[in-house]
């Protein structure tokens, strides 16, 4: 599941998402560029990949994430569905 929003809600559209699909947030994962992104993430319980664009790319993010990449490409999606 992909969902964009353009919010200061972050946390409630995850939610929902996961509430329409019937996905507990186990299951989910948030890709997000922003710091504000992993602080709704981790304040939502949910595991966060930050994707550093070129303005986060220098920020010390001092959450917990899942993991951080500079690209999408970089990402091993193996290893996310292998998750236990």
């Amino acid at each position: 599941l992909l969902g964009m929003y353009s919010t200061f809600q972050r946390r409630a559209i995850v939610r929902e998402l996961g509430k329409v699909i019937g996905l507990p947030k186990e299951d989910i994962v948030i890709f997000d560029d922003s710091l504000n992104g992993l602080i709704a993430g981790n304040r939502a319980g949910i595991d966060v990949v930050i994707v550093a664009n070129m303005v986060t790319k220098h920020i010390d993010f001092p959450e917990t994430y899942l993991d951080l990449v500079h690209s999408m490409e970089d990402y091993s999606y193996q290893d996310l569905f292998s998750k236990e």
